[in-house]
């Protein structure tokens, strides 16, 4: 069985990829899948599920090189983006009231994944903003951002 990991290594256009892609976006847009994340968050049901949606939708436009899903990507990237511009901390909420800078990575990283797919409106300058916008938060030994 396919998993979505091995699909990020497979070509354009392999439909088991695609399938396994699909089913992983299906269940992360479920009602039942958002319902574990706050519907009130910035970004909307909180960074973990805006951030992970967002690498398997890339991925899926990636495999399937729909003009529908790139526009689905862009969409995503764009709130995305947004969120993390109107962070105040540069990180995002993952729940009500919890910041785990560790989340804000994953969101950065989809982000910059997402624009080198669909060209993102101002996306370059957001990742690049925010590395240097959360560069104090990091340890000054090792570089690595906290978990919180």
């Amino acid at each position: 069985m396919w998993s979505v990991a091995a699909a990020v290594c497979t070509a354009t256009g392999d439909q088991g990829a695609i399938a396994e892609v699909e089913r992983a976006l299906t269940a992360l847009n479920s009602p039942a899948t958002r319902a574990a994340f706050p519907a009130d968050a910035a970004p909307r049901y909180g960074v973990v599920w805006a951030a992970w949606t967002l690498l398997v939708a890339v991925e899926h436009a990636r495999l399937t090189e729909w003009w529908d899903d790139q526009d689905d990507v862009r969409a995503r990237a764009v709130r995305l983006r947004r969120a993390v511009e109107a962070s105040g901390t540069g990180f995002l909420e993952a729940a009500p009231g919890v910041y785990r800078p560790a989340d804000t990575v994953v969101a950065v990283a989809a982000l910059a994944r997402a624009d080198q797919l669909v060209e993102v409106p101002g996306a370059r300058r957001v990742v690049s903003a925010w590395v240097e916008r959360t560069r104090s938060a990091r340890d000054p030994v090792t570089g690595l951002l906290p978990h919180r």
